[in-house]
């Protein structure tokens, strides 16, 4: 995007955003892009592709991802691991996709 994640967190405000799609190559293999929109580190480290979700649930939809309703309640002496905020969907690509187009006929400038 031209800019590093902090200074896009710095203009948006620190906001978290509720749902993040990022469209482009290795988007969410990046931590600082995920955490400039909100994203926390425990949501990060928890992140999981479709079928690493599907494979631990063999028994078919629907589908629960790796966070829990719990890991976003309150904290507490006896769960200080909470985040205490709301859940947030943060959705990328984590591998490379090469893609390519032929120009039929070849345009010349």
């Amino acid at each position: 995007m031209g800019i590093v994640g902090w200074e896009f967190k710095e203009y948006i405000k620190n906001k978290r955003f509720r749902f993040a799609f990022f469209d482009g190559c290795h988007t969410a293999g990046s931590i600082h892009l995920c955490k400039a929109f909100g994203a926390t580190d425990l949501e990060f480290q928890k992140s999981m592709t479709f079928d690493e979700i599907k494979a631990t649930q063999p028994t078919g939809p629907p589908y629960d991802g790796p966070m829990k309703l719990e890991d976003y309640q309150a904290r507490d002496s006896t769960h200080p691991d909470r985040l205490g905020i709301r859940p947030g969907l943060f959705l990328g690509w984590r591998y490379l996709a090469i893609a390519g187009h032929i120009l039929n006929p070849p345009q010349q400038d």
